[in-house]
């Protein structure tokens, strides 16, 4: 969700004159205004996610253990504002918990009881096949939400454990 943001971009309007400090200095909007939040380049923001902020490395979201404190590890609640996925305040998506819910419910059922790997194409390599499947998720466009281009050349084969 972070890599791949569903929405680009949030619009709010500004009813009353706001100032914001950006970058140090204080900006006013003026009533009326649309501001665009740019939801992409806020999950991408290095001075948040690091140099690394375009590859997928999960271990991002969890604190070391610390000696001491073996087995503690703690998941990183980034900076408010830093990841928003599902918009935030008072026009946060309703749905969030329960997506949220659903998409881990899921994921662990059908990872505790398969594996996944790309379904290799005539003559392909596991290695081309990655890499091919890689590259087709990276292809997206945004739409009314962020989509690939082609999933439908995506094949995947499931594999009991």
């Amino acid at each position: 969700m972070r890599l791949y943001t569903p929405l680009s971009h949030a619009g709010r309007h500004i009813v009353d004159d706001q100032t914001v400090v950006a970058s140090g200095k204080e900006v006013v909007m003026p009533a009326k205004s649309v501001v665009y939040i740019n939801m992409t380049a806020m999950a991408l923001n290095e001075s948040f996610w690091g140099k690394d902020a375009l590859e997928f490395r999960p271990s991002r979201w969890i604190v070391p253990e610390t000696a001491g404190r073996l087995g503690e590890e703690q998941l990183i609640t980034p900076p408010k504002g830093a990841f928003i996925p599902w918009s935030s305040g008072p026009r946060v998506c309703p749905g969030q918990k329960m997506a949220q819910v659903e998409f881990v419910t899921v994921v662990a059922t059908l990872f505790s009881k398969c594996s996944v790997e790309p379904a290799t194409k005539e003559g392909e390599t596991m290695e081309a096949a990655k890499k091919r499947t890689l590259d087709l998720t990276s292809d997206v466009s945004p739409r009314l939400t962020l989509s690939m281009n082609h999933p439908e050349e995506i094949h995947l084969k499931w594999q009991k454990r």
